[in-house]
């Protein structure tokens, strides 16, 4: 890791106690993934599906809807901060693939070029 991070320790053993035991990771679990994100300046919901059970991507991944209350800054930072946490694969910032944006509201279209 980067960072240091706190880890509790439930049980030790050795070779012959703990075959066949796979340990906890908590980057794949979501939680230092969830953790380093707030960390950036927003709330962080994984996405659930109907039944209750986090949706899996085609590949295997979470998604995570994060919140920015005061807006984003800087998206181009903001999208090379997150690259750089261990489990995050990629984000929905989309910096230079968009030459054109529609926002529809309820008082009209707005297009920025």
């Amino acid at each position: 890791f980067c960072k240091l991070h706190e880890v509790e320790i439930q049980g030790i053993a050795d070779g012959e106690v703990a075959k066949g035991i796979v340990g906890y990771n908590p980057i794949i679990a979501g939680q230092l993934t969830r953790e380093e994100i707030t960390e950036l300046g927003c709330t962080a919901e994984l996405r659930i599906e109907d039944d209750s059970l986090p949706f899996i991507t085609d590949n295997q991944n979470y998604i995570y809807h994060c919140k920015f209350e005061n807006g984003i800054q800087n998206p181009r930072e903001l999208d090379n901060n997150l690259l750089e946490i261990d489990g995050v694969i990629d984000t929905g910032l989309f910096i230079d693939m968009a030459s054109k944006v529609i926002i529809g509201t309820s008082n009209g279209t707005r297009i920025i070029e």
